[in-house]
């Protein structure tokens, strides 16, 4: 009498109960640990409270005619030179730039260069005020055209901004519509100019361009009359500050990293021991399909990851703290952030399965298995200074290593905390923001494709090279 394969695989299930029953404490240990490393988020959580503005914020009007406060700045090195240089010159150009110097409170020398040339290796070695650059065939013109080019030449980087460990960065990211992490509320809701990364205001970048430009309107009708201008940002509503999430961008990652390691190795060191024991090519011998025998353990793995990444959604998108109303997770989605860490587990699961079939040893594979689970994240850990500046498809090749793919997509679930929307079935597959090009949806497809490509392996190595002890 021939056993089904249903009656084969339900004794392949009791079989590793009886395994899962028997070593009680790992079991336990594979889903405790998880929990713990998410209590211990909850405790930072707890620890660092948000700030809450419970009136709008108005903020000070700033003059556009005053650079002033950059004397006041003793830390500008080397010192400012308070001239202004401009090409080509001209007679013309002469008097608008002249005029421009009226409009602010510092007396500036105006320096004239005759093209555009000379005057940029002048400010690569002279720290000067400002350069204005005007196309070189302006050099013979005896009125201005109706639509009058310029460029103002700055340094790379800024002057007035200096903190430690900044030197690699403090540019005026150009680059950027948004800043790279955005906060709820107010953006540096302490500075009337809006602060860094624009800083356009300290670096005197507005106050010489509304000057030049009043100077451009002058030399066209010089009886007109300007009204007083002023810079201000526009009022914000109630709003609070959480300087957590900008933390949690980056160790959320790895604290899901440390928390399924121990479920890795343990998955690994058992599915090996079996080899080890020739329990896998006895059970071939009498009749298991291969494939059997990986649905089941498949099967096992899975229900002890549900019941892991049910808690841990709980935990993190539930507030249990008693000082403020905030979770890890305040704005998202239940289920889209259970769904993601399913997709994850899925991943992994296949991982431990690829890992396994390398190593007839079970302590051995282990041991490699966890060396190779913090090797799988290292491609996140190095390419995320350099993030904005990758291509998607660099990004997603990175993702091929899934718990680089899921560093990703927690980094970018906590962006999406931080514009108070929360990730949401909705916004799955929208970028942050329009400087982007990574969706958390893209990281959860290749996560799929990682799934795949680790079953498909461990099924290959498993036929080529079944171990010592093979049939």
């Amino acid at each position: 009498m021939t056993t089904s394969n249903w009656g084969k695989f339900v004794l392949l299930l009791w079989k590793n109960w009886i395994i899962t029953k028997r070593h009680y404490l790992q079991t336990f240990f594979e889903i405790a640990i998880p929990i713990l490393a998410c209590i211990l988020l909850i405790i930072i959580r707890g620890l660092v409270d948000a700030e809450e503005f419970d009136e709008p914020t108005v903020f000070n009007p700033l003059e556009l005619d005053t650079i002033s406060h950059l004397r006041d700045n003793p830390e500008i090195e080397p010192p400012i030179i308070y001239s202004i240089a401009y090409s080509p010159e001209s007679p013309l150009l002469q008097s608008v730039v002249q005029r421009s110097v009226s409009y602010l409170d510092e007396a500036l020398e105006v320096l004239a260069f005759a093209n555009a040339q000379l005057m940029q290796a002048h400010l690569q070695v002279n720290n000067v005020l400002v350069g204005i650059e005007f196309p070189d065939a302006y050099a013979t013109l005896s009125q201005l055209p109706d639509q009058t080019i310029l460029s103002l030449r700055y340094p790379s980087e800024m002057r007035t901004f200096r903190e430690t460990g900044s030197e690699f960065w403090n540019n005026w990211q150009t680059e950027r519509v948004f800043p790279q992490f955005q906060v709820p509320g107010a953006r540096q809701y302490e500075r009337d100019d809006g602060g860094y990364p624009a800083n356009y205001y300290n670096e005197t970048f507005l106050q010489v361009q509304s000057a030049i430009s009043r100077s451009i309107l002058q030399e066209r009708d010089p009886n007109y009359q300007f009204p007083d201008v002023y810079l201000s940002r526009y009022p914000y509503p109630p709003f609070y500050s959480d300087v957590l999430l900008t933390g949690l961008e980056n160790l959320l990652p790895l604290i899901i990293v440390i928390a399924f390691f121990y479920t890795c190795i343990n998955t690994v060191k058992y599915i090996t021991v079996e080899k080890e024991r020739q329990l896998k090519e006895a059970m071939k011998i009498m009749g298991l399909s291969s494939w059997l025998h990986w649905t089941a353990w498949f099967v096992k793995c899975i229900i002890l990851l549900i019941i892991s990444i049910s808690i841990l959604t709980v935990l993190l998108c539930v507030s249990i703290t008693g000082n403020t109303d905030l979770a890890i997770f305040t704005f998202a989605d239940w289920f889209a952030i259970w769904f993601y860490l399913f997709i994850y587990s899925l991943a992994t699961i296949t991982f431990c399965f690829m890992m396994s079939t390398f190593f007839s040893k079970a302590n051995t594979a282990s041991g490699i298995a966890g060396l190779m689970w913090f090797v799988f994240v290292m491609p996140y850990n190095i390419a995320f200074s350099n993030y904005d500046t990758m291509s998607l498809s660099a990004k997603l090749a990175l993702c091929l290593f899934h718990n680089s793919a899921m560093s990703f997509g927690f980094m970018l679930i906590m962006r999406h905390e931080g514009t108070t929307n929360g990730l949401q079935w909705s916004n799955m597959f929208d970028p942050v923001t329009v400087d982007d090009d990574l969706s958390v949806g893209a990281t959860m497809m290749m996560l799929l494709a990682d799934t795949v490509i680790y079953l498909v392996i461990a099924l290959y190595v498993e036929k080529v090279f079944p171990g010592e002890y093979g049939v």
